[in-house]
């Protein structure tokens, strides 16, 4: 009684310590303790605030976990039937997804499958894990911009992440600073431009497709430019692009990407 009467007192005089997690497994050893009312208080508000992010890996979940536990709630997905069972009831804010989910890394099923599903079905952004992209895509802005993805987070050749680096993209996924917000942004325009553009190529040539593939290009640009503009007002971007996407994303009539 005597030890846990000095723990509270401690914790009173110290607040920056009653958000911890230290604190809060204590606060839970005594759930009515009324005395411990503001640390367990504290911890919620803590994991109400962190973003939520989803985290598709097969092999290194316990290495990612560790990472990114103390900036962001983690919600581990780690096989394609789990996916399937989960992919309809996602409430996270932004998501990394590794490209391969069997032993023998034959898949591409972290942009295939998922990735294309939180494109088209979504506005999570998602951001890649990889040793390197398909080798059908010279360039890595192709598939970003394809599957919509923030970034590629590069594994070495064991196949693990470097901390500094998957952290930046886990920032990158959900940070709310207005250079974060419209790269975000322009890659809903690029994404949904490259689309239209994909189908009008498929198309055989038809006028229509051309010219909507035109018009979708001069919208897109004209969005560009604000988002460059010194006067730029991120909050009124935001609801431009929003409806460039109702009209071009994956929705659009006839659309077949």
């Amino acid at each position: 009684m005597r030890a846990r009467s000095m723990l509270v007192e401690h914790l009173k005089r110290h607040s920056d310590l009653k958000a911890s997690v230290e604190a809060a497994r204590f606060a839970s050893l005594f759930p009515t303790l009324p005395e411990l009312e503001t640390v367990r208080s504290s911890f919620l508000r803590r994991l109400r605030k962190k973003p939520r992010l989803l985290v598709v890996e097969d092999q290194i979940m316990n290495e990612i976990h560790e990472v990114l536990d103390s900036d962001f709630r983690v919600f581990p997905i780690s096989s394609l039937s789990q996916w399937n069972k989960e992919r309809d009831d996602l409430s996270v804010d932004g998501a990394l997804v590794d490209l391969h989910l069997t032993d023998d890394l034959s898949d591409n099923y972290g942009t295939t499958v998922i990735a294309e599903h939180l494109r088209r079905h979504t506005e999570i952004p998602a951001a890649l894990m990889s040793v390197a992209p398909p080798p059908r895509y010279r360039a890595q802005d192709d598939l970003r911009i394809k599957y919509r993805l923030v970034d590629i987070v590069q594994k070495n050749s064991a196949g693990r992440l470097n901390g500094v680096d998957l952290l930046h993209a886990a920032h990158e996924l959900v940070d709310v600073d207005d250079q974060s917000r419209v790269k975000r942004l322009n890659l809903w325009i690029d994404s949904d431009e490259y689309h239209v553009k994909s189908d009008s190529l498929l198309s055989g040539g038809r006028s229509a497709r051309r010219d909507g593939m035109d018009r979708c290009s001069q919208e897109a640009e004209m969005l560009r430019a604000k988002a460059r503009s010194a006067m730029l007002n991120v909050d009124s971007l935001h609801v431009e692009v929003m409806e460039f996407h109702r009209r071009w994303g994956p929705d659009r009539p006839g659309a077949r990407y």
